[in-house]
């Protein structure tokens, strides 16, 4: 497309330079490139903005242009989307960046939605093993295979407990309470290996069903 990141940049850049405006919804953003005549080409589209970023707070500020109550805004629901489906994939300094918050903000989001890094997807794959009373080597060996689906997110590896039920290796009969448990806790409808990309929200990230272990797409793509 030819509204690549840096053009878009460029444009918010002209559009603040001649406009000293800089509008964070996509309401306010679409009713004022229209009153813009000569300027609105080199504008991008609500549509253009929010490929490349979460809100349009977060991408005026990449702009280098910054807003005073940016990072004490009351969160949107897009906001709480971006890290429902981002947490654990990329860096939560990525996640802060990309959203115009800090990174103790993002956090305290992630808890109050009921998230966190070492449970976002699933179960690292450290803590699976452990719970399955098996070497992790052997986890490996069931992803390398694509036996087993797993996820690489910024920090962990990530299984879905449900999915150990392939692995012969692990005593069913007896298998530990948290096994237990965890592993009739993720219907397949919310499994984590599942297509979650929202356009409407910039956002490339895919969560594919994989046989192997890839990293997961960068922000930008």
């Amino acid at each position: 497309m030819w509204w690549t990141r840096e053009r878009v940049l460029a444009g918010l850049v002209a559009f603040h330079h001649a406009s000293g405006q800089a509008p964070t919804t996509s309401r306010n953003w679409a009713g004022l490139i229209q009153r813009l005549g000569p300027l609105q080409p080199r504008v991008p589209s609500t549509y253009a903005v929010l490929r490349h970023f979460a809100n349009f707070r977060a991408a005026w500020t990449a702009a280098g242009i910054q807003l005073a109550d940016a990072r004490w805004a009351p969160w949107t629901a897009e906001q709480d989307r971006y890290i429902l489906t981002q947490l654990g994939v990329h860096p939560t300094i990525a996640i802060a960046e990309a959203l115009g918050r800090g990174e103790a903000a993002v956090r305290a989001r992630a808890r109050k939605l009921g998230l966190r890094v070492g449970t976002a997807r699933g179960w690292p794959l450290q803590r699976a093993a452990r719970a399955a009373r098996v070497s992790e080597y052997i986890l490996r060996a069931y992803i390398k295979r694509g036996e087993l689906q797993a996820l690489k997110g910024a920090k962990h590896v990530y299984v879905d407990p449900a999915d150990l039920r392939v692995v012969s290796e692990i005593d069913w009969r007896h298998p530990s309470a948290e096994l237990e448990s965890a592993s009739v806790a993720f219907p397949p409808h919310q499994r984590m290996l599942e297509v979650l990309a929202d356009p409407s929200m910039g956002t490339g990230v895919v969560f594919e069903r994989a046989s192997s272990i890839d990293a997961p797409r960068s922000l930008s793509e």
